[in-house]
């Protein structure tokens, strides 16, 4: 009885922090940012490679699948306590109803796994693990790193509405996903951006300017956010960040005219 009861009072105490948390960094950003939940609102099984390394897991994958389904189907259970409770503060808390899933599955040659054996045993558990958001009606987006063109539409029929970070050179089409629907046939709410291992770091400010209009011209009629693919890193030409700023005002201030 006592945990019975301890329970209800743990779980309000875990979503008052998460609410007094997210508020007190809006307020520090002020008016002009919309900060978005992130850290404690999104939870779902994922590859332990951060624990065991990527030779020690990926074998242990391969060999013993039931063992790494176990371990998903643990880390599911989870994620929907969690989960729950991410969903009562981001409603409670009047919070943005978008939340970003991050978690690295592929690199530029394609996924790090056989796409089949995630069919057998991540999709059923991540499917799960995320319904408490989406039962909240958060928008749930997937950021993309490297080539996984190959979870585009099973993340879809999962219930994610979106996509972010783009890296279209190695295999992301940015125009064939910005024409997909959502299960619920909604169109997506989709961030590009500029590429920054490819156009900023090594174009022009004219192909910063040219990519920035491609982004706005293949992109979904209404969801559309501009910005850059994913972390600026240092050495970019002064020039291609003037012209990056510039194009995100102008589209900012005149949409898509």
């Amino acid at each position: 009885m006592k945990a019975d009861a301890a329970a209800p009072v743990i779980r309000s105490e875990v979503v008052r922090q998460l609410i007094e948390r997210e508020t007190k960094v809006q307020q520090f950003c002020g008016p002009a940012l919309l900060k978005g939940p992130y850290d404690g609102f999104q939870s779902f099984p994922g590859f332990r490679y951060g624990q065991y390394g990527y030779e020690n897991y990926f074998m242990a994958y391969a060999l013993y699948p039931e063992v790494i389904e176990q371990d998903f189907a643990l880390q599911a259970d989870l994620a929907v306590q969690e989960n729950t409770r991410a969903a009562q503060a981001i409603l409670e808390g009047g919070l943005p109803r978008l939340i970003r899933l991050d978690h690295d599955m592929a690199d530029s040659r394609g996924m790090l796994v056989d796409i089949k054996s995630l069919d057998r045993i991540w999709f059923p558990h991540f499917a799960r693990s995320i319904q408490p958001l989406l039962d909240a009606g958060i928008r749930l987006i997937w950021h993309c790193d490297g080539n996984l063109m190959d979870m585009v539409p099973r993340l879809l029929e999962c219930g994610l509405g979106g996509f972010q970070g783009f890296q279209y050179e190695d295999g992301m089409d940015y125009e064939k996903i910005c024409r997909l629907k959502t299960r619920d046939g909604d169109g997506l709410f989709i961030i590009g951006g500029v590429s920054v291992t490819r156009t900023l770091p090594l174009g022009t400010p004219q192909q910063v300017r040219d990519e920035l209009a491609w982004l706005v011209r293949h992109g979904p009629p209404v969801g559309l956010m501009l910005g850059v693919s994913s972390s600026i890193a240092p050495g970019v030409p002064w020039a291609n960040m003037q012209a990056l700023v510039e194009g995100l005002a102008y589209y900012r201030q005149r949409g898509r005219s």
